[in-house]
């Protein structure tokens, strides 16, 4: 059975951006440079790449530099925990929680209810009972958007990881849940990042996944260096990953 997402409730309309904010800053000028001024005001993006914290950081770093401008961000989680999130951002001396305190930035966690184990009822996350809970995620979504929603600010939000949704899901599902989801995170001020594991899906469903979204980027390894590229170009750049989390030489 084909995936339908439920309206998104009454709040939900046309958000508003500052003129003056055309691109979304990953907190390193090279960097931005060569994503063109960084990623684009209201669109979804892949970054594709292997198993590891390296798409993780990148998403993380995305959400931070919004963050430090005043941008909620918003976290989906579906094959690691919201304290594994926050330990990986503490290696870079980036605090969540002081973000989430301020109203700025929330987890929705889809992993949680998947280990059975017992939930950590001190955390303020948002549950979701695992990531085939498609129709509680796209309200779970809605709902928060509206309540971080600032006015003239633009929207991150990153989904760790799409290849999880996959492997719940049928594909038709997912393919729908971005095509639907996506278009209205638009309209809601939002810009997504779905991250997504390389060589882990057919070529078919990869070439959908990068059909529904307005920009595709790769992070890979080479000879022991890292390097990003984007939409399929030649060109590509290599890029640092240290306690300044991800730069360009």
């Amino acid at each position: 059975m084909v995936f339908e997402l439920p309206p998104m409730g009454p709040k939900v309309g046309i958000y508003s951006i500052s003129p003056n904010i055309n691109k979304l800053s990953l907190k390193n000028k090279k960097l931005d440079i060569f994503l063109e001024g960084g990623l684009e005001v209201r669109s979804n993006n892949v970054l594709i790449g292997p198993s590891g914290e390296e798409k993780i950081l990148f998403a993380l770093q995305f959400i931070q530099a919004g963050l430090e401008k005043g941008e909620p961000g918003i976290i989906i989680t579906t094959d690691i925990l919201p304290t594994e999130v926050e330990k990986i951002s503490k290696k870079f001396n980036w605090d969540l929680n002081i973000k989430e305190e301020l109203n700025l930035f929330k987890i929705i966690d889809c992993y949680s209810w998947t280990l059975g184990k017992n939930i950590d009822n001190s955390r303020q996350d948002i549950l979701i009972q695992g990531p085939n809970a498609l129709n509680d995620l796209s309200i779970a979504i809605s709902k928060l958007v509206s309540e971080l929603s600032k006015p003239e600010k633009p929207i991150r939000i990153c989904f760790i990881s799409l290849s999880t949704f996959l492997l719940y899901n049928e594909s038709e599902s997912i393919f729908k849940f971005i095509q639907i989801i996506g278009a209205r995170l638009k309209t809601m001020g939002a810009s997504t990042i779905f991250l997504l594991e390389e060589g882990m899906h057919d070529e078919k469903t990869e070439a959908t996944i990068k059909h529904l979204n307005d920009n595709i980027l790769y992070i890979k390894k080479i000879k022991k260096k890292w390097f990003l590229d984007k939409n399929d170009i030649p060109e590509k750049i290599e890029i640092l990953i240290d306690k300044n989390g991800i730069s360009v030489p």
